[in-house]
């Protein structure tokens, strides 16, 4: 018996190019490295021993949205975000 395919998984690399289609190379440069180095990784990682559900799937999608919208919003306000410092309080 062939093991489970991780569908969800699977759909997150398409997605996330439709994501980038239309934004600035800069911003899908950036955004691409994050969902590789980061997302992606750990959402394969954990796929290695369990099932990926349809929330996580949901979970690594905002994530990458969320970093695309602030690299739009960074350039609407005219911010780089290797300038850009970052207040914790």
């Amino acid at each position: 018996m062939l093991p489970e395919r991780p569908v969800h998984l699977d759909r997150l690399s398409p997605w996330l190019e439709r994501l980038l289609a239309d934004r600035p190379v800069d911003q899908a440069r950036i955004v691409r490295t994050y969902a590789v180095w980061q997302v992606l990784r750990r959402i394969r990682a954990r796929a290695a021993h369990t099932p990926i559900t349809v929330s996580q799937a949901q979970r690594a999608r905002a994530c990458l949205r969320c970093a695309a919208d602030l690299l739009t919003w960074l350039d609407a306000r005219g911010q780089d975000l290797a300038r850009r410092t970052w207040n914790s309080g």
